[in-house]
């Protein structure tokens, strides 16, 4: 074959692919805006480099991209417990500084929030004193007022109302409480006066279980949602839409039949609730066997670390 033979080949199995990856990306560049570019790792721990630190969150300002605040749990040696950190970044995350860690008593379960007017707000749940201690601060968390303290929650969160509207600026806490009959109830607390007091707690009817993170809708609205485990699992959601004064009936939006063992490997049967509900479990390995508007059974593979049932996502569902 001659060498002249070989152009077409050359031109069409390297120059061509080569072409099309400089070009594309200039294109979706120039339709879609300015491309989106990772930068280098950061370290946040910097201030305390040698702890072990488990269970991170994190939250940004509504309005200022320079303002960020997280954190997570962290060990310390000298007591053997766990205690929960804050770090701030006032240069959208370049550099970050610890501003605040919490004192004796085993730390569990933070959460933090920002208000659009510069308001940081963190939460943790001190089950080895048995309260929760919520801080708030005016300048974007360098500086933390005294805590306040509520009844223990378990795995409590934080939600600001960012919306500009009636409830604006309203911080919501929620967690799981047992109640009189020793079954775990999610409630919610509010404050309306930028965390200095707090109402509640306000349960709603049927919700109960392990608590998520509740959100605020652009209407002001929001939204609970917690997982019942056990033989089989209830995905539950509430919403108050007068500011966390009430909440509606608890709502399911799935069920499923919980880990079932066959021949070696695990079942896991997924029930919508809706026939319009199509869910796509997060577990790995996994191979699906049927997927139809109905039931829905999954073979998951023997090596999966997942410690729920799975649960996925419905075409429009809220995230």
């Amino acid at each position: 074959m001659s060498h002249s033979s070989h152009v077409p080949s050359l031109l069409k199995y390297v120059l061509f692919p080569a072409f099309l990856c400089l070009y594309i990306p200039h294109v979706f560049a120039q339709s879609n805006g300015p491309a989106i570019v990772a930068g280098p790792n950061v370290r946040v721990s910097t201030d305390r480099p040698d702890r072990y630190h488990g269970e991170t969150a994190w939250a940004a300002h509504p309005s200022n991209p320079q303002l960020l605040i997280g954190g997570s749990m962290i060990y310390d040696p000298s007591r053997t417990e766990d205690h929960s950190v804050v770090y701030v970044s006032t240069d959208g995350g370049a550099t970050w500084h610890a501003t605040l860690e919490t004192g004796a008593g085993q730390s569990v379960d933070p959460s933090y929030a920002m208000s659009r007017t510069g308001g940081a707000y963190f939460l943790h749940d001190s089950d080895g004193n048995g309260y929760c201690e919520f801080y708030r601060s005016n300048d974007g968390g360098l500086t933390w007022s005294a805590p306040i303290r509520l009844n223990l929650l378990d795995r409590s969160w934080l939600a600001v109302d960012n919306t500009g509207g009636r409830y604006d600026g309203r911080i919501y806490i929620v967690g799981a409480v047992q109640d009189a009959n020793k079954t775990q109830a999610v409630v919610l607390y509010y404050s309306s006066d930028g965390g200095i007091t707090f109402t509640g707690p306000v349960g709603a009817t049927g919700l109960g279980g392990d608590p998520s993170n509740p959100v605020v809708l652009s209407d002001g609205t929001v939204v609970l949602n917690s997982i019942l485990s056990g033989e089989s699992g209830r995905l539950l959601a509430t919403r108050s839409t007068d500011g966390g004064a009430h909440l509606s009936p608890a709502i399911e939006v799935a069920h499923w039949t919980n880990t079932l063992s066959l021949g070696g490997s695990q079942i896991t049967a997924i029930q919508p609730s809706c026939p319009c509900w199509r869910l796509i479990p997060r577990v790995a390995p996994v191979a699906i066997a049927s997927m139809q508007c109905g039931p829905t059974v999954v073979r998951e593979g023997p090596k999966s670390t997942s410690r729920r049932p799975p649960i996925g996502d419905s075409p429009g569902a809220q995230r």
